[in-house]
């Protein structure tokens, strides 16, 4: 059986509402043989009477009775659609869906997104983590809209808009504050060294940091990432983290934290097919993202990380 059509269910409705076929093209604005037409292409469909004349008056059989009640419930659903999408046409109700790091999402996105939801608290948002690989593959892929991962990003299908270049630092023991104020590969590949477990950018990054001094980085350890400032704080070795990732607070291992020398910087980009419509609540997302190249972190010289706007 073919799928019901809306139209031709809709004149039921109005025919057995109002009791007239005539009152019934009245408020749909068509005539009376198209009201007519409709609810005989749709019996005929059915294989069932919906309509019956008693005098000058159209009542419902059994099946149009039931008919009517399945009725009011997908004419609740297509109005609820309507509504939906104009507000969606107009920058209103919308789902955007974004994916990150665990470490960009913990560490830059939660006043964003309070302010974005602030802002615009009709748009939700469903955040998803992952590796920039994956990250970079879901966007590709439709699955997630728009994602804010760490270069490089080579799939061409994707719009790359860097965001920000963020210094990485080495992470030293609490014991080791007389440690040169610039770190060079040579200095910190005297510490035993901590890498993440899971091979993320960063330590690709780090590793290659090491290998451009002709020095080939060997871990002593690898462990999940959020666990690395912790087994340093411990006196287990050394880390090159980024800096937003060991921004100080009072519940956070202490380290000691310096600059590389030369200088290392991982940066960031939000991502989005480029083919992506030009959505209200997507743009309003994109721009949220952006923004994040007006904060600024940086070291002081007592080796503390801090915000600057």
């Amino acid at each position: 059986m073919r799928r019901l059509n809306l139209d031709q269910l809709h004149a039921v409705v109005e025919v057995l509402r109002l009791g007239s076929f005539s009152a019934a093209a009245r408020s749909l604005n068509l005539t009376q043989p198209a009201i007519s037409f409709q609810v005989r292409e749709l019996e005929e469909r059915l294989g069932l009477t919906l309509v019956e004349r008693l005098g000058k008056r159209a009542y419902p059989t059994p099946a149009g009775a039931e008919l009517i009640e399945h009725a009011q419930r997908i004419n609740r659903e297509v109005d609820d659609a309507r509504d939906t999408m104009r507000r969606r046409r107009e920058g209103g109700l919308a789902r955007v869906r974004i994916g990150t790091g665990i470490l960009i999402l913990n560490a830059l996105l939660p006043p964003l997104l309070r302010r974005l939801r602030q802002k615009h608290p009709s748009v939700e948002l469903v955040v998803t983590t992952g590796t920039a690989d994956e990250i970079s593959a879901h966007v590709a892929a439709n699955i997630i809209d728009i994602g804010l991962v760490s270069l490089p990003i080579a799939d061409r299908s994707l719009t790359v808009m860097v965001v920000r270049e963020d210094p990485m630092v080495a992470v030293l023991p609490p014991s080791e504050r007389r440690a040169p104020a610039l770190m060079n590969a040579a200095t910190l590949a005297r510490y035993p060294l901590i890498f993440d477990l899971g091979r993320t950018r960063i330590h690709d990054l780090a590793r290659e940091w090491f290998r451009s001094a002709s020095i080939e980085p060997r871990a002593t350890m690898a462990v999940d990432h959020f666990a690395i400032r912790n087994i340093v704080s411990a006196g287990l070795g050394a880390s090159i983290l980024t800096i937003e990732s060991v921004m100080s607070d009072a519940s956070s291992a202490p380290v000691i934290l310096r600059p590389l020398d030369p200088p290392l910087t991982r940066s960031l980009a939000v991502i989005r097919r480029s083919d992506k419509p030009d959505e209200p609540a997507l743009m309003h997302v994109q721009d949220a993202l952006l923004g994040l190249r007006n904060l600024r972190i940086a070291l002081r010289k007592d080796g503390v990380a801090v915000h600057r706007s």
